[in-house]
Order: structure tokens, then C-alpha cells, then sequence
């Protein structure tokens, strides 16, 4: 006869309901979401916390909805019948899973490691969601939990278990192999110091209020503003100073193939500076002054601040658009402006 109260037997069940395992992996993932700028500062915190986020949290929230029960003797269908091949299964999905998101987010707008960072925790919040209905929708001894009471006993009787001489071995063993795998996910996540990079893209507005990585204006008007915006992404270790200069160049191609700056003109210069994993976009307006074909709009990207006489060869990285500007009156008029 049990002596366990209404009360208790109902905590006790709500307790059993709770997925502490999808619980522990949606918690880390909003974590790393919500101070993405904290994390990417810290290379030791981007270790910590960067390898689980991208390399098994996609995967063990995609396991979690497909095959919500634990594996049964006699079965015929494919269930991992262990953590441990969850979380190789999880590891082998999550490396599936990561180009896919860099894919959507790349065809949604530029891409950048928050929008990134911002799909991948999106997509577990719904597999949580979705693996958690679907094992209240089990009965109790199918769901599938993580075996910690298993896992306490096994390390408690390989800690202690045999002479003082087989504990202390054990010990060390363990500590050796954490320490392995803290090290190489330390050098798995942490950028050397030749990975550090700044992108530079030049960006339209779709008119959803999104910026592409297309859809130009090649053709401007005389003294009519176009907008354009330049994008820079801080992926290096420290917080950066930009300064970006952009220019509206005429030019001539020569008979072989050689491009020749008749004039130049400088339309606008910006600085910001950007934090560790930060992207700055600069929206802005041009205004061409001249009308004629073979024009180019060239922007110059500087670490700190940029020369007076900005040039290719000085900056950082450089952009380019070619242009024609009309005069605006007619196809007649541009065509003897163009003589």
C-alpha cells in the first residue's frame, strides 16, 4: 500500500513530465541569443558555450521532435538506444543543419553571425516545443530521459571502486580526458589570429525594410539622390574604429582593357566603431553631379581614420559600383552628353 499523498503522487508526476534535458539545452541556447555581444568577447566563454550551441543543440532538438520515445527491446525501426548515440546523431545533424541556416539567412537578407545566431536559436525553441508535445503524448515508460541516476552509479563505482591506487588512476583519467575536450574546443571555436576578418558589403533596401546583397541602382540621374548602405561586420577579437570614405570616380577603358580615373570626387565619409561580432550599416545618399557613362562609386573601408586622399591601395578593402548618370531630360540630351 503506498503512503505517498494526493499531492505529492501529483508533483511527482509533474516533476517526471518535465524534458530537463530539452529544459538545460533551449536555456543554454537563449543564453548564448540574448548576450551574444558578452560571449563573443570572451574567447574562453565562446568556447564553453559556442560548441554545444552550434554542434548539438540544432541536432539534439531535431532528434528530440522526430523520436520522442526511448528505444525498446525487439523494435524493428531505428532508435538510438543510447545517449551516447543521440548525441553522435545530434552532432552528425547539427553539422547538416548549420549551412541550412546560413543558406535561409543569407536569401533573408545579408549575412551576419547575430542573424545566424538568431535562426539557430529560433529553430530549438520550436523543436523544443515540438519534442516536448510529443512525449507528454507517450505513456510515461516510453518517453525517453537522459539516464543520470545510470551514469552517478557508474562514475561513483569507477571513483571509488578498487584500491587507492585504482581511484587515484581513475581520477586522473577523468580530469585528462575533460581537459582534452575543453582544449580542443577551445581551438576548435577560438579564431587564430590570421582568422580574424572585417566584411565589407554594399546593400540595398528591398522595401521591406531588409537590406540585399543586390538590386543596384545602375542607371542615376543628375543631381537626384540614389541611397545606398555599406555594411561592416567586426568579426576580430577587440573592438574596432571604421571609417569609410566613398567615392564617384569618371573613367576611361583604354584600348587594352585598362582602366584610367579621369576625375574623382569624394561624396561621403562616416566612421563608427563596432564591437567584437557587431555589424554596422550605414545607409546614405549619393548625388552625382555630372551626367555620362563609365562612371564608378568606390568605397574605401579603413581600420581608425583614413587619409585624405583615400585610394585602393591604402584601404583595407574596397568596393566598387559601376554607374551611368543621365541628364535627366531625355534620351537625346544623354546621348550628346555622352559625345
Amino acid at each position: 500500500m503506498s503512503t505517498e499523498s494526493p499531492s505529492w503522487g501529483r508533483l511527482g508526476r509533474a516533476v517526471r513530465a518535465v524534458p530537463f534535458d530539452l529544459v538545460l539545452v533551449v536555456s543554454l541556447v537563449l543564453f548564448v541569443a540574448t548576450n551574444l555581444g558578452v560571449t563573443a568577447g570572451d574567447p574562453l566563454v565562446r568556447a564553453l558555450l559556442g560548441v554545444p550551441f552550434l554542434f548539438f543543440a540544432p541536432g539534439y532538438v531535431l532528434l528530440a521532435a522526430l523520436v520522442p520515445d526511448a528505444a525498446r527491446a525487439g523494435e524493428s525501426r531505428v532508435t538510438p538506444s543510447t545517449f551516447g548515440e543521440r548525441l553522435l546523431l545530434a552532432f552528425g545533424a547539427s553539422v547538416t543543419l548549420l549551412p541550412l541556416f546560413a543558406l535561409v539567412v543569407a536569401v533573408a537578407g545579408p549575412l551576419s553571425t547575430p542573424r545566424v545566431v538568431a535562426s539557430v536559436a529560433t529553430f530549438v525553441v520550436l523543436g523544443t516545443v515540438v519534442g516536448w508535445i510529443r512525449r507528454l503524448r507517450l505513456p510515461v515508460e516510453r518517453r525517453y530521459s537522459v539516464p543520470t541516476a545510470r551514469w552517478l552509479s557508474r562514475a561513483r563505482a569507477f571513483l571509488t571502486g578498487g584500491s587507492a591506487l585504482t581511484v587515484a588512476i581513475n581520477v586522473t583519467l577523468a580530469l585528462s580526458v575533460l581537459l582534452g575536450l575543453g582544449a580542443g574546443a577551445y581551438t576548435v571555436v577560438t579564431p587564430q589570429p590570421d582568422a580574424q576578418y572585417t566584411e565589407f558589403a554594399l546593400l540595398t533596401d528591398n522595401g521591406s525594410s531588409e537590406y540585399v546583397g543586390g538590386d543596384y541602382p545602375t542607371t542615376l540621374t543628375r543631381g537626384q539622390p540614389a541611397t545606398l548602405t555599406v555594411s561592416v561586420e567586426n568579426q576580430r577579437r577587440e573592438v574596432t574604429g571604421y571609417t569609410v570614405v566613398a567615392e564617384l570616380q569618371q573613367v576611361q577603358i583604354t584600348d587594352d582593357n585598362r582602366i584610367r580615373v579621369l576625375s574623382q570626387s569624394e561624396r561621403n565619409r562616416f566612421s563608427r566603431t563596432v564591437g567584437p561580432g557587431q555589424t554596422w550599416y550605414q545607409p546614405h545618399r549619393i548625388r552625382p553631379q555630372q551626367a555620362g557613362t563609365n562612371q564608378r562609386l568606390v568605397y574605401y573601408l579603413y581600420r581608425g581614420t583614413a587619409p585624405d586622399d583615400a585610394s585602393a591601395a591604402t584601404a583595407d578593402r574596397h568596393l566598387q559600383l559601376w554607374v551611368n548618370v543621365s541628364t535627366g531630360l531625355g534620351t537625346a540630351n544623354d546621348t550628346s552628353q555622352r559625345r
